[in-house]
């Protein structure tokens, strides 16, 4: 995935330019029971679906290939969100003077590279990053706390402290 987007039936509404590889946003139609996903996984159960914001169970779709797949379809402007979540315990168990097999090796590097992406992913949307485009600071709404008051010229000025002065 590269853009962290709503779609309404497969057309594009960009709510930011924040570049994600392993989610992607659709904005229910009330109708609509597929959707699609561009990033791969290396097992179903890796694949997680919530509804505006509720985890979904996995009775309620289906997995197919890069697509899910509803039972019902999700009410109109709902907020579905499709992502991977990769397990963290080895997929793959290497023991001494065993034979090392290619597709082995793959599953493991593939592992930890999904891995690595969701991390990612996670930190763009739950912290600070540099946008390049300007290069300043987003805080993706969220808010700053636990801020000390400031010393020098350049330091961030809190609310309490700018009522005081």
């Amino acid at each position: 995935m590269v853009v962290f987007s709503l779609f309404m039936q497969k057309e594009v509404i960009s709510i930011s330019e924040i570049r994600l590889k392993t989610s992607v946003t659709y904005k229910g139609t009330g109708s609509q029971t597929q959707y699609d996903f561009p990033f791969d996984y290396l097992r179903k159960s890796f694949i997680k679906v919530t509804i505006d914001d509720v985890l979904q169970d996995t009775s309620d779709y289906i997995v197919d290939n890069r697509s899910i797949l509803f039972n019902t379809a999700p009410a109109a402007d709902s907020i579905i969100v499709i992502y991977r979540e990769t397990d963290t315990e080895r997929l793959v168990s290497w023991a001494d003077a065993s034979v090392l097999k290619a597709s082995d090796m793959t599953i493991s590097q593939v592992q930890q590279l999904h891995i690595l992406e969701e991390g990612q992913d996670w930190s763009k949307l739950n912290s600070l990053y540099l946008d390049e485009t300007d290069k300043s600071w987003e805080g993706n709404n969220h808010k700053i706390k636990n801020v000390s008051y400031p010393v020098n010229d350049d330091d961030v000025v809190t609310k309490g402290y700018m009522e005081t002065v």
